[in-house]
């Protein structure tokens, strides 16, 4: 089993953690900064693995 994605910083889901939302608004609104292109690049690995976990968490 893969526990990369456990056990790596991630600086999105630390975001995600200080903010009101439930895990599917802040995938929605990190979906729509992606498709809007204001993710910088180097945090692209970090928002991808964050989506993966955020998509994994019930609603």
């Amino acid at each position: 089993m893969d526990t990369s994605l456990a056990t790596a910083p991630n600086r999105v889901l630390d975001a995600f953690v200080a903010q009101p939302l439930t895990a599917a608004e802040f995938a929605a609104q990190l979906r729509q900064a992606c498709n809007a292109g204001r993710i910088p690049v180097d945090l692209e690995d970090e928002v991808d693995a964050a989506l993966t976990v955020l998509d994994a968490i019930p609603a």
